[in-house]
């Protein structure tokens, strides 16, 4: 890449393919630190999820800079604002296109590219276009049967767009992909494992632990325990469709008789509503005894810290937190059929270190034991992503 080059990241709908490439930015800009680097959402949500998670909101602050391209919900009433939304996104447009045209930009995307309009820009400045996975250790191929289970998938269609095409795990399909066979594929370590990227959480550990924990009492070198929240809805992974607040209240259940002496950090589902995480917090704070923090810090921070962490589904935090060596317990109830599918285990057991199946008992038993028994934790320095994206024109 040239000196004085823009990197501009088109993030998707979700706030995973933004946790995906930030360390990865972290990471470039580290070695690169005259590139600049913007990252565009068009999701209202997706950007409110992204400055809620403080660490990996402060960390695009860092290295560049993150900007809300969409329309917002107080805004989609009315043709006068409707005209003034798109006078002011065609402008923007051609602007980028201007400017690919003369060589200055890079564009990077998960799959906002690949449609019109802003294929446009995929076309123009194709040799300086990544196309990326947006998770960093993708779908495995059970995964992904069971999430064909729980509901029909669209298929694989539109070509994407992107000269190089950049992802983290043999089962993505644009590596598999026929039409791309003529295009630059490079597989990278997930980008969590950035040194850079530790080495940020690192010096920021003790600010953002202690804000989140004021007025808790809490005493981080003895150690938290962490709750991965699902999305609360209904959903065709368990037994009954709306089965996860059960769950919830039983997972809480068991912990508070297995060890209320350790804090337990809730961390809400990016897909929540305000009002939603509001009422799960009230659920939470009425067991007496516990000391519980609502937090949005990032997995791999809270994994510092953490004896275990639960969820009540598989979660791909899951994969962050095994990698610094902290136990994952998986309390669920799976549909029969899932359960067929995946053996009586986990949609993703590489990930997840004990797998519970509606079992209370079991469960209470199984956190008195992990909350008994600190694990020792790893904290050698990981290895630095290698730098293919610099090498890039």
């Amino acid at each position: 890449m040239k000196r004085g080059t823009t990197i501009i990241v088109f993030l998707n709908n979700k706030l995973i393919a933004c946790d995906t490439v930030v360390p990865l930015l972290v990471d470039i800009a580290a070695r690169r630190p005259d590139l600049r680097i913007h990252l565009i959402t068009f999701d209202e949500r997706t950007h409110e999820a992204i400055k809620r998670n403080i660490v990996l909101y402060d960390a695009i602050c860092l290295i560049g800079s993150l900007a809300f391209r969409g329309r917002r919900n107080d805004e989609r009433r009315g043709v006068a604002s409707s005209i003034r939304h798109r006078v002011k996104s065609a402008a923007w447009l051609m602007g980028l296109a201007a400017r690919a045209l003369l060589g200055r930009l890079m564009f990077v995307h998960f799959k906002e590219l690949n449609e019109w309009p802003l294929r446009l820009l995929g076309k123009l400045a194709s040799h300086r276009t990544v196309y990326m996975e947006s998770t960093a250790v993708g779908y495995a191929p059970l995964e992904r049967k069971v999430s064909a289970l729980m509901r029909p998938r669209g298929k694989w269609s539109q070509k994407p767009v992107g000269r190089y095409i950049v992802g983290f795990s043999d089962n993505w399909p644009a590596f598999s992909d026929a039409r791309l066979t003529r295009r630059i594929k490079m597989k990278l370590p997930p980008p969590f494992l950035s040194g850079e990227w530790h080495k940020l959480l690192q010096s920021w550990s003790r600010k953002y632990l202690g804000d989140a924990a004021t007025g808790r009492a809490i005493d981080l070198d003895a150690g938290i325990a962490v709750f991965m929240l699902s999305w609360m809805g209904p959903n065709g992974l368990l037994s009954e469709r709306d089965l996860f607040p059960v769950l919830f209240e039983e997972t809480l259940d068991a912990y508070a008789d297995a060890c209320p002496q350790l804090p337990l950090f809730l961390k809400p589902h990016p897909a929540m509503r305000s009002a939603e995480r509001l009422e799960i917090e009230n659920r939470a704070q009425h067991r007496r005894g516990l000391k519980i923090v609502v937090s949005d810090l990032h997995p791999m921070m809270l994994g510092q810290h953490a004896h275990f962490a639960m969820g009540n589904c598989y979660s791909t935090t899951f994969s962050v937190l095994r990698a610094v060596d902290v136990p994952t317990v998986e309390y669920t109830s799976y549909a029969r059929h899932i359960l067929e599918a995946t053996g009586g285990g986990s949609m993703r057991p590489e990930f997840v270190s004990h797998f519970v199946n509606r079992d209370p008992l079991a469960l209470r038993k199984l956190l008195f034991e992990l909350a008994a028994t600190r694990t020792a934790r790893r904290q050698a320095a990981r290895p630095g992503i290698s730098e293919p994206l610099l090498a890039l024109p």
